[in-house]
Formats: structure tokens, C-alpha cells, sequence
């Protein structure tokens, strides 16, 4: 494999040799991108609230146009809220990242001998010895940027963090409202209420399935785990809910 026939993007230059023949480098999918991504924390963190306001509101005797206004609001308000937190976390490590790297521009520049023996610590953790060790140190600290790059990256355990985009909110703003649409439906069917509140109970169960799997998918971890995972902490959850419910109007 020579250069001209490498497209990786990783060709020689500055003594590094072509990549060597393997499975594609540069692959991408959408079970790898952030608007998969928010879509499954959306369908997670709205998943909870509609399910649990349909129910209480059921069980409190509400019919089914309360119902539905109850779970609307709450999909709309969890949808604001996940887009607002979304945006300020996202600004603030921002803040955080830029502040740390100040901090490492100043100590690389005002403690130079300590920064490259922190440097040499950090190489010398994987296993880094001898002449290598001191090549390498001093390859990292030729360049500045590259200097502190390494020690955001490897010291702080910080990377550049995405900025705020705006089909990323809206992935989380539509997982919250297609959530809350989940625990809707019954009620927008001609069901008598018991059944609607128990089709709610049974969609909120394979929602916390669904999107648990999906949320594993965009991840690359086992989706079919993640889904009876999902299942079972959904039951459980609802289970206690119910059980609260039963207690209470007992009581009452």
C-alpha cells in the first residue's frame, strides 16, 4: 500500500509511514453521531415524568382529556428544560475547558522543568524507558501546543468539547416530546381508562427498553443487553409507583 493509494488521511509524512491494510478508519454511522446520540438521552430522560403523570393522573380519576393536557405539559416542560441544561453544561465546560488550558499555557511557560517532568511521569506510567523516554519528552515539548495538548489530554483527562449545535437540541427536544407521545397514546384512543392507564404502563416499559437499546447502539455497546436492562429498571420503577399508589388509597 503506498501513499498515493492511501486514503486515510494518514500518510507518510514526518516519518510516518502509510496505514496499513485493515477495516475502514474514517467509518461513521448514525449510531455515532451526537444527533443519534441526544436523541436517545432525550427518549431516556423525558421517558419517566409523561408515564408517571398519566398513572397518577388516572389513578386520581381524571379522565382523559386531563390525562392528555397532563402529559403534554410535562413533555413540553422536561423538552425546555433538557434544551436550556443542554446548552448552559455544554457552555460551561467550554468555560472550564479554556480555563484549564490557560492554566497549563501558564505553568508550561512559567515551570517548564516541572511541566516536562510531568510529561516524562505520564510517559513513564505506559511504560516509557530510556532513551525513548527522553526522545518522546522532548518531541512533546518542541511544540507548545502540542506540549499542552498532551497534558489536557493526558494530565487533565480534557478534550476540546463540542460546541453547542443546534440539530443536537433538537435531537434532545424531540426524544423528550416523542417520549411524552409514548404515554399519550392510550389516551388519544377510544379505551375506557383502565385500559388506556395499563397501555400506558406496558408502553412505558418498552420505551425504557427502546430507548435503552438505542442509547447502547450509539455507543457501540450491546444494544439486546441494554434493552431487558432498560425493561426491568422501567418495571421495577413503575411497580413502585403503583405500589405507592395502592398504599396511599388504601390509607385514604
Amino acid at each position: 500500500m503506498d501513499e498515493a493509494s492511501d486514503t486515510s488521511g494518514l500518510g507518510a509524512r514526518d516519518g510516518l509511514p502509510p496505514m496499513p491494510p485493515g477495516p475502514p478508519h474514517d467509518e461513521k454511522h448514525l449510531g455515532r453521531s451526537r444527533f443519534a446520540r441526544e436523541l436517545a438521552e432525550g427518549l431516556l430522560s423525558g421517558a419517566v415524568p409523561p408515564v408517571l403523570a398519566a398513572v397518577i393522573l388516572a389513578q386520581l380519576g381524571a379522565g382523559a382529556p386531563l390525562v392528555l393536557l397532563g402529559v403534554v405539559a410535562v413533555g413540553v416542560g422536561l423538552a425546555v428544560h433538557g434544551a436550556l441544561a443542554a446548552g448552559f453544561d455544554t457552555i460551561a465546560r467550554a468555560e472550564h475547558w479554556k480555563r484549564e488550558r490557560a492554566q497549563e499555557e501558564y505553568e508550561t511557560e512559567a515551570y517548564p522543568e516541572r511541566e516536562r517532568w510531568e510529561v516524562m511521569a505520564l510517559l513513564h506510567r505506559y511504560g516509557v524507558r530510556g532513551d525513548a523516554l527522553r526522545l518522546s519528552v522532548e518531541a512533546i515539548c518542541a511544540s507548545r501546543q502540542r506540549w499542552v495538548d498532551f497534558m489536557m489530554r493526558y494530565e487533565l483527562n480534557l478534550t476540546d468539547p463540542e460546541p453547542v449545535r443546534a440539530e443536537a437540541l433538537a435531537a434532545g427536544i424531540l426524544g423528550r416530546l416523542g417520549a411524552a407521545f409514548v404515554a399519550a397514546l392510550p389516551w388519544m384512543l377510544p379505551l375506557p381508562a383502565g385500559l388506556a392507564a395499563l397501555l400506558t404502563l406496558l408502553f412505558g416499559i418498552a420505551l425504557f427498553a427502546g430507548a435503552g437499546a438505542f442509547r447502547a447502539w450509539t455507543r457501540g455497546m450491546d444494544w439486546r443487553r441494554a434493552a431487558i436492562r432498560g425493561g426491568i429498571a422501567g418495571g421495577v420503577a413503575l411497580l413502585a409507583v403503583g405500589l405507592v399508589l395502592l398504599v396511599g388509597a388504601a390509607a385514604g
